[in-house]
C-alpha cells in the first residue's frame, strides 16, 4: 500500500470550497471558484510537495481554468454558484474524502483569496512569469498547464513570502 494521497477530482475540491464558503456566508462565481481550485492545486504543490487535484488546468482567456469545473457551473454565468457539482451518471455530489492537511489548505486559500473579485484573481495569474502566462503566450489558449511549471512557481511565492515574513 502507498502513502502517497490519492489525486482528488477537481470538482469534489471546488465542492468543498463551495461547502466551506457557504459555512462562511459566502458564494463564489465559476471564475472564482475555477481560480480557488487553481491556488489550492499551486499552494499544494508548494507546501504539501504534491499535487491536490487529478486532472489538468489548462491556459484560457481568462487564466487557468479546470474544464471539467467550468462545464457543469457555466449556466450560472456571472452570477455566484449556489449548488455543488452534481455526477450526472450517479446523481450525487463529487464528494472525497480530504486528508487533514488538504481540509486546512483548502480552507486556507478561501480564506486567504475568497473575498477577492474573481477579475482580481484572474488579474494575480495574469502577471509576467506566472505559469498561465507562459503557457498562453507559448503554446496557446487551451494547453494544459504542466504541474512542474505551477509548483516552481508557488515555490518561488512561498520563498518570497518567507523572506518577507523575515
Amino acid at each position: 500500500m502507498s502513502d502517497t494521497p490519492a489525486l482528488h477530482d477537481a470538482r469534489a475540491v471546488a465542492n468543498e470550497i463551495i461547502r466551506y464558503g457557504q459555512q462562511r456566508g459566502q458564494r463564489f462565481t465559476v471564475m472564482q471558484l475555477i481560480k480557488l481550485v487553481y491556488l489550492v492545486q499551486g499552494w499544494g504543490l508548494a507546501l504539501l510537495d504534491r499535487p491536490i487535484v487529478r486532472q489538468n488546468v489548462q491556459a484560457w482567456q481568462y487564466g487557468p481554468v479546470y474544464p471539467h469545473i467550468y462545464k457543469p457551473l457555466s449556466r450560472f454565468g456571472s452570477a455566484p454558484v449556489h449548488e455543488v457539482i452534481v455526477d450526472k451518471a450517479s446523481g450525487l455530489p463529487f464528494s472525497e474524502a480530504f486528508g487533514a492537511d488538504e481540509t486546512e489548505l483548502i480552507h486556507a486559500v478561501v480564506d486567504q483569496y475568497g473575498t477577492m473579485h474573481a477579475f482580481t484573481l484572474s488579474s494575480l495569474m495574469h502577471q509576467p512569469g506566472t505559469p498561465w502566462t507562459e503557457i498562453f503566450t507559448t503554446a496557446g489558449p487551451y494547453k494544459d498547464i504542466p504541474n512542474d511549471l505551477i509548483k516552481r512557481h508557488f515555490v518561488s511565492l512561498r520563498d518570497e513570502r518567507a523572506v518577507a515574513a523575515g
